[in-house]
């Protein structure tokens, strides 16, 4: 067996891995599309990507997705793991380790700082004790139900309009507009922050993430606070167990993450969620991990939570290990949802 890194005409190989490894579990990315949109065309910079190889034939995979990251009010090179795939007849032979440490000299290779990556119940021990990996913070999940919609169990979810204003509790300085391309608002990605950490945004980058994936139907709204631009959110409408289900995948820049700000949109954009049809709303809390008042919603234990949210790091470059504290992360900010 042998480990060396992705050339043109591994996809299918790499995708039938992705069979045989989660089988039917996020349909899209079996799609040859979604993988190159994925590992070929992120503007930020070229994907790592090993393989392994047994006899002409792939049997496991582990990349890195190039992102840049604000830390600390600096500007360092980060990668996120993504797609830790061995095939189940070489399982239990190490190659698992194999696959992280010739990622790691790769990574080191191309100057990345530090490790981004999501690992989920089962794999978090091992990521811990025996890759080095920290776990610095758990993103807190919480929720928000239409007793209404889940009653009548509705099936069709339709935006009306492509523009409305919701107002809540007589805040009606607060306006959500539907956008199709990231360069028609100003720009997020200038924002440096000497106490935060968070990945930049720049609107190729959200372009990219958002709008180029149309199989995911991304439906981004810039936010309007007293007729200007503040910021943006991106929702999700997913069928889970026969009810509809909108999810809140990103939300910037950090300070719409401060309350009462962010008590305020979670409030509205709940709101108009519902209004189409939606009988639960999920959102993320993006850096606070504590229990602000959201206007009814409840945090999913993370015992309970059927995807928990662990942010694991690790450090490259001997930068250090950020504070959970400070790490502004949304969905989006994965590559899970």
């Amino acid at each position: 067996m042998r480990l060396r890194s992705y050339i043109l005409g591994d996809e299918e190989g790499i995708l039938e891995l992705r069979r045989d490894v989660f089988g039917s579990k996020d349909p899209f990315k079996l799609n040859r599309d979604a993988w190159e949109w994925e590992f070929l065309q992120n503007p930020e910079g070229e994907s790592i990507i090993i393989v392994a190889e047994e006899k002409a034939k792939i049997v496991g995979h582990y990349g890195l997705l190039p992102l840049k990251m604000s830390y600390y009010g600096k500007n360092v090179a980060l990668a996120l793991a993504v797609d830790l795939m061995v095939h189940p007849s070489f399982r239990r032979k190490g190659l698992f380790l194999r696959l992280f440490e010739h990622i790691v000299e790769e990574a080191k290779r191309h100057n990345i700082d530090a490790i981004l990556g999501f690992p989920n119940r089962i794999t978090l021990p091992t990521y811990i004790n025996k890759l080095g990996w920290h776990h610095v913070k758990s993103v807190k999940t919480h929720v928000k139900i239409s007793l209404k919609n889940l009653i009548t169990k509705s099936h069709t979810i339709m935006f009306t309009t492509n523009r409305s204003n919701f107002s809540l509790h007589d805040k009606s300085y607060m306006e959500f507009v539907r956008i199709s391309n990231f360069n028609d608002i100003p720009r997020f990605d200038n924002i440096a922050s000497s106490q935060f950490i968070f990945i930049n945004r720049s609107p190729s980058y959200l372009n990219w993430r958002y709008i180029q994936p149309h199989w995911y139907q991304y439906i981004p709204y810039a936010i309007l606070i007293e007729s200007e631009i503040k910021g943006f959110f991106v929702l999700r409408f997913m069928s889970y167990k026969g009810f509809q289900v909108a999810v809140l995948i990103d939300i910037f820049p950090m300070s719409l993450a401060l309350p009462p700000i962010f008590s305020s949109l979670i409030q509205s954009i709940s709101s108009m969620c519902f209004f189409a049809g939606a009988g639960v709303f999920v959102f993320p809390d993006p850096i606070h991990g504590g229990s602000p008042f959201y206007g009814f919603s409840v945090q999913i234990p993370e015992h309970l939570s059927p995807r928990p949210w662990y942010v694991g790091w690790k450090d490259i470059s001997s930068m250090g290990v950020p504070q959970g504290k400070d790490f502004y992360i949304t969905f989006g900010d994965g590559d899970i949802i």
